[in-house]
């Protein structure tokens, strides 16, 4: 399909969407600051067939847009759910205590390194700030019911000079990995990062990029995928480049993503 007609469509579905999902709203004080989080709901349509087994997808960087619209596209069809921050936009969780600021990366906050790390990197690490944040962590996972998902579905965008080939030996993150596939003549930074081995052989065997996660080597930063390789909890990451243009080509690579994650769950 033409990249342009595919990204109309995406845009009439999205116009479409609110009154036909339904959006919860939480709020959680970190600090002295309120920290809202949605989740939205699809219901599984009528006409849609081989339905039973919906979607959950987490968006822990809320200006990443562009797996979001590819996400709530595909639910529109097929139910699910989308768990998000709704904080302006912003790609870091900022909050207040007394008169000090403290910012994180809300994919940095899933173990106590991470939220250290991540403190001193945005801002200064205090324990009266990990504690914060660690409350953050906690009631985000629950609000997403990460102990009761069978698959942890993590939608993130990239600049495009982050992909699959950053995990290959020599490059920046060589020790995270225990497998990379790339497809030839493809965009690495289009790809999965997986840290179950049957998903990996599965979406490896479809012809599409993917990183297998390794669960002994990789850097304890408090990323989601580290703390569900921990946990031993199935994890697929969605990472793409985002979408700078008006043809909507990077959303409906995306979607297609989406659509094979999809297919895949139904048959390992």
């Amino acid at each position: 399909m033409n990249p342009l007609i595919s990204i109309v469509i995406l845009l009439c579905v999205s116009s479409a969407t609110a009154s036909l999902s339904t959006l919860e709203s939480f709020s959680l004080y970190v600090g002295d600051t309120m920290i809202n989080i949605t989740k939205e709901t699809f219901p599984i349509p009528s006409q849609c067939t081989g339905c039973d087994q919906t979607l959950a997808f987490l968006n822990l960087h809320e200006n990443e847009n562009t797996s979001v619209v590819a996400a709530r596209s595909f639910m529109l069809f097929h139910g699910g759910s989308l768990v998000k921050f709704a904080k302006g936009n912003s790609r870091l969780v900022d909050f207040k205590i007394d008169s000090s600021t403290y910012s994180v990366d809300p994919n940095r906050i899933f173990t106590p390194e991470g939220i250290e790390a991540t403190l001193a990197q945005y801002s200064t690490y205090t324990s009266e700030a990990a504690a914060e944040v660690t409350k953050l962590a906690d009631y985000l996972l629950n609000v997403y019911d990460f102990d009761n998902q069978s698959t942890v579905l993590a939608l993130h965008d990239n600049g495009g000079t982050y992909g699959a080939n950053s995990y290959l030996p020599g490059q920046t993150y060589e020790d995270d990995a225990a497998a990379v596939n790339i497809v030839e003549g493809t965009n690495p930074s289009d790809f999965f990062y997986v840290v179950d081995p049957v998903y990996y052989e599965a979406l490896k065997d479809a012809s599409y990029n993917i990183v297998l996660q390794n669960n002994d080597t990789v850097t304890n930063d408090g990323s989601l995928s580290y703390f569900a390789g921990m946990k031993g909890k199935a994890y697929i990451n969605f990472e793409s480049q985002a979408e700078y243009t008006a043809v909507g080509e990077q959303v409906v690579i995306q979607l297609d993503m989406v659509a094979a994650v999809s297919e895949m769950l139904t048959t390992v």
